[in-house]
């Protein structure tokens, strides 16, 4: 039996291949807000997932905000995760943008002390890793990652870009140097064929910038 676990106040998306498995019947634990509670019935029933749409009988699907509490519901079944990590770090910065008078006052000009220090104290840990402690190791990451949400902000704000956009922009250079990725086909890449593909779609980028 699968569990959902979802976040208390962000919309859970659910992946298709759940509702495929429908029809369900939300269980929800105690801890999922109403509204919460509303939106994943309706996502159930606009995906088929929900009982009354001519499928079979409908089974439980429990959810919760708890991790811990998901875990022991799955008993040792699937957990589900629709949390959205992203978007609740993009709310959080904005708040933060919005709230905070030292945050206010960032650009991307005085953000780059910040930037230059955080990604050498990501270094330092990643050379005294060595297979040893990964909470030390994702906590210098955040760090670097709270720099990309900081310009990104700075830069929604004046309608220019948003994280969303920072992420397709390394889709679609990825789509151009590495297109093996995106071709549907499979296996090991040899190190000196990507080199070749990753130098023409570069080049073929750099054809494409307007000359003054």
């Amino acid at each position: 039996m699968p569990v959902l676990l979802i976040d208390d106040d962000l919309e859970p998306q659910l992946p298709a291949r759940l509702l495929a498995a429908g029809p369900w019947r939300l269980a929800p634990e105690s801890d999922v807000p109403k509204p919460l509670v509303v939106l994943l019935e309706e996502a159930l029933r606009a995906g088929r997932g929900a009982p009354g749409d001519g499928g079979g009988e409908a089974a439980a699907l429990p959810a919760t905000t708890d991790p811990q509490r998901a875990d022991a519901l799955a008993g040792g079944g699937e957990v589900v995760d629709c949390r959205r990590p992203v978007d609740r770090a993009v709310a959080v910065m904005a708040e933060a943008r919005r709230r905070g008078e030292w945050e206010r006052a960032q650009t991307h000009e005085s953000l780059l002390a910040y930037l230059d220090e955080e990604a050498g104290e990501f270094a330092d840990a990643v050379r005294a890793w060595d297979g040893g402690d990964d909470a030390e190791l994702k906590g210098e990451l955040a760090d670097v990652f709270l720099q990309v949400l900081f310009h990104a902000a700075i830069a929604a704000e004046r309608g220019s870009f948003t994280l969303g956009d920072v992420a397709d922009s390394f889709t679609e250079k990825m789509r151009s140097r590495a297109p093996y990725l995106f071709d549907g086909s499979s296996g090991i890449i040899d190190a000196e064929s990507q080199e070749k593909l990753w130098a023409a779609g570069k080049n073929a980028a750099q054809r494409r910038i307007p000359r003054l």
